[in-house]
């Protein structure tokens, strides 16, 4: 209770009380533990606020590639694949709003004749991806990659759905998974991303360090290390709504890091200095 009782008070005393963050200066275990905490749930609230758009994105796309096309019926039974209610053969180039991108869709599943990729590409000169479906199987091809990866209809289960019943399974499979993936991609990069600010932090504490001992402030560079990692707050967290925002300032957030950095040593000291013969005296010759 009470080390949780620190968390909440560092959450908001390390946005404004210098004098607070500098006497936090010996307990460097929990200011890592906080400094975490505090990127964790920042990570976690921008990677939510993009997360979140992923199902509809998910459908939108589906029905970009489906608005054209006609309501049918897609069933798997004994190792052949039918496709209902569709005129095959079927070409059609299918056009994405969003990024642009085009890929070329083949059906037939009607004959019983192989169909290889410059047969369904006909006088498609377009360097697009493609896609042949038989009743056999399911031929991807990609020029620039200039492979051809194949699936079998006999490796797919039986199966029979409708355009509507593909979309709602889209949305329950996104509801389903991107929860377990945006916290396993949070936690990621909480510790990767953390590190690096760690590595950042270490640098302006040096710059401040040397600073404050040539001022003769009571400092050493592990203290303002620890004091940075609640200096770091308000950094973070503007950093994090510039992102949500889509605007970012450059240089902001070191500015605002050496801020409070500076804040502390100088204004939550006072004007309390090292004496002069704490100041690494050097070694005499024995």
């Amino acid at each position: 209770m009470k080390f949780f009782k620190h968390i909440v008070t560092a959450g908001y005393k390390s946005t404004y009380d210098f004098v607070w963050m500098a006497e936090q200066r010996t307990r460097l275990g929990r200011a890592l533990v906080y400094f975490f905490l505090l990127f964790f749930f920042v990570v976690l609230a921008v990677g939510y606020s993009f997360a979140r758009e992923l199902p509809s994105l998910a459908l939108r796309y589906w029905s970009d590639v489906t608005s054209s096309a006609p309501e049918l019926v897609v069933s798997v039974q004994n190792g052949t694949l039918s496709v209902d209610g569709l005129e095959q053969p079927y070409r059609h180039i299918f056009d994405s709003e969003d990024n642009g991108d085009s890929m070329l869709v083949y059906v037939d599943t009607v004959s019983t004749s192989s169909v290889s990729i410059d047969e369904a590409r006909g006088d498609v000169t377009e360097s697009i991806p493609t896609l042949v479906v038989t009743s056999k199987l399911i031929k991807v091809y990609d020029e620039h990659l200039d492979v051809v990866q194949t699936e079998y209809i006999e490796h797919f289960p039986a199966f029979s759905l409708t355009k509507d019943q593909v979309g709602e399974r889209i949305r329950s499979l996104s509801d389903a998974i991107i929860p377990w993936f945006l916290l396993l991609g949070v936690f990621v990069v909480t510790f990767v991303l953390g590190a690096w600010k760690l590595s950042y932090l270490a640098i302006l504490a040096w710059l401040v360090y040397v600073v404050a001992r040539a001022d003769k402030k009571p400092f050493t560079y592990w203290q303002i290390v620890t004091i940075g990692l609640y200096a770091i707050t308000v950094p973070t967290l503007i950093q994090g709504i510039s992102i949500l925002i889509g605007q970012q300032i450059p240089f902001l957030y070191s500015v605002l890091l050496l801020f409070f950095l500076f804040g502390a040593v100088y204004k939550g000291m006072g004007k309390k200095s090292l004496p002069t013969d704490t100041i690494d005296p050097p070694k005499e010759k024995e």
